[in-house]
């Protein structure tokens, strides 16, 4: 039986390029939400923005120079990744993409509306519209990097970076693919600033997250930070009937108990109250980064397999376990969301390897 594992991981955050900057940010406990400088009409609000990287250096194909943010963002992130598992390509058919995003490409989107109305279709840059599809991404990314397998996107909110990574997982189980790249990201946006400001939300906050998922018996990346041990996803009318659905079904998957399980990562609209998990600890990236919406689950994942490769917490979110026994022992995490429309999704990862 194929045993899906996690080999390769690519972070592009506002606390910079790569999985330690943002684990030690953590550990410390920095913040990486400031005062926004992008945007004229939100100057000096707060939100967590990429600054002071050179996207484009990343990436090593010149061509997509013009693309849009959340494209260049993924870009980067899969060249981090394939860094990081030590890959020179993942080029074939044998390799598959599946990628999340929650509002795409909306600087462009906005600049095609615009020229549209003021302009009309004559005055229209193709590149706007072809950049702006929810789409162009996942596009962008398996032609830069020669993917030939299934190329899919997943729309949604904070649990489509894990219905990202399940579909990757059913891919190398059922199509035969020996590695999927599974990306996520987002870009600010005035517009969506504005809209979230108005109802109260949470600082928003930008960038990507990359890993890559193989089938751990031909596996080429050159180390495994995890096994993949259970996933499920749910949506019903009642969030918390969703929620535990989903959370009893990835662990009867993976083949272990709520008790098992050392730490949780998940982001919970307010007011929904992490009832079904009995206790265990938990926190989340965007405490610490803002919300980028999809990337945020992705930065979760990631931060997941990080800490059971490291068999240790981040020093930050050590107050947030009680039983102290496990900290160095981290074998099993959870990362679970639900959305307010009801939609949930949990994702199992473990050290153990399942027999």
């Amino acid at each position: 039986m194929k045993r899906p594992v996690l080999s390769g991981m690519g972070v592009l955050s506002p606390f910079g390029p790569g999985m330690e900057p943002l684990w030690e940010s953590l550990a410390s406990g920095r913040s990486g939400i400031r005062r926004l400088s992008r945007f004229s009409s939100v100057s000096g609000a707060l939100g967590s923005e990429i600054t002071g990287i050179d996207v484009d250096d990343i990436i090593d194909d010149r061509s997509f120079r013009r693309a849009a943010d959340v494209s260049k963002y993924a870009l980067a992130a899969i060249q981090l990744a394939l860094r990081d598992a030590g890959l020179d390509s993942v080029a074939g058919e044998d390799s598959a993409m599946v990628t999340a995003v929650t509002h795409g490409a909306m600087n462009y989107t906005q600049a095609y509306h615009r020229s549209l109305v003021t302009g009309g279709v004559e005055d229209i840059s193709p590149i706007l519209f072809s950049d702006s599809v929810l789409n162009a991404p996942a596009g962008n990314a398996s032609i830069c990097y020669g993917i030939q397998g299934a190329v899919h996107t997943i729309v949604g909110g904070t649990a489509a970076s894990i219905k990202a990574a399940m579909m990757a997982c059913r891919l190398i189980h059922e199509d035969g693919i020996s590695r999927a790249v599974v990306v996520s990201a987002e870009e600010m946006n005035e517009l969506s600033f504005h809209c979230r400001k108005k109802f109260g939300e949470p600082a928003m906050s930008e960038g990507a997250g990359v890993f890559l998922i193989e089938d751990g018996s031909v596996r080429t990346g050159k180390q495994v930070y995890c096994q993949i041990a259970g996933y499920a996803s749910h949506i019903d009318a009642a969030p918390d009937v969703s929620f535990h659905k989903a959370v009893e079904k990835a662990l009867s998957m993976a083949g272990i108990a709520k008790h098992d399980l050392d730490f949780a990562l998940t982001d919970m609209p307010p007011g929904m109250r992490m009832q079904h998990l009995d206790g265990i600890p938990s926190d989340t990236v965007s405490r610490y980064t803002g919300n980028a919406f999809c990337v945020s689950s992705a930065w979760n994942i990631m931060l997941a397999a990080s800490m059971i490769f490291k068999g240790a917490l981040p020093a930050s979110f050590i107050k947030r376990c009680e039983e102290k026994s496990k900290l160095n022992t981290i074998q099993n995490v959870i990362v679970c969301n639900l959305e307010e429309t009801g939609a949930a999704a949990a994702l199992v990862l473990s050290k153990k390897e399942r027999v």
